[in-house]
């Protein structure tokens, strides 16, 4: 089972992507830490993914780069009906699952 700490806001620029990377910077060495965002849209615009990797100066085992990843920055139910693609519960578990 995984376990996590979750880091979530209800807009865009209120600092998700920081507050996960000072995470990951101030619990290094003291806990097994990933970062991982599951489903992200607006990835030409904005890469959180990246972003967290460089302000928390992440190894690449520390980042999980895998998952849902749709160009529009809208929600992501939205970005992946334009993108036609599936969206839900299930295609997150598919990437767990590998």
């Amino acid at each position: 089972m995984l376990r996590g700490l979750f880091v979530t806001g209800t807009d865009t620029g209120v600092g998700k992507t920081v507050a996960a990377a000072a995470l990951l910077h101030r619990y290094r060495g003291e806990f097994p830490l990933r970062y991982w965002k599951p489903i992200q849209t607006g990835i030409e615009q904005d890469d959180d993914t990246a972003e967290v990797s460089r302000l928390g100066a992440c190894s690449p085992h520390e980042v999980l780069a895998a998952g849902v990843r749709l160009e529009r920055p809208v929600s992501p139910h939205l970005a992946a009906r334009l993108a036609g693609r599936p969206s839900g519960r299930s295609t997150v578990l598919n990437f767990l699952r590998g």
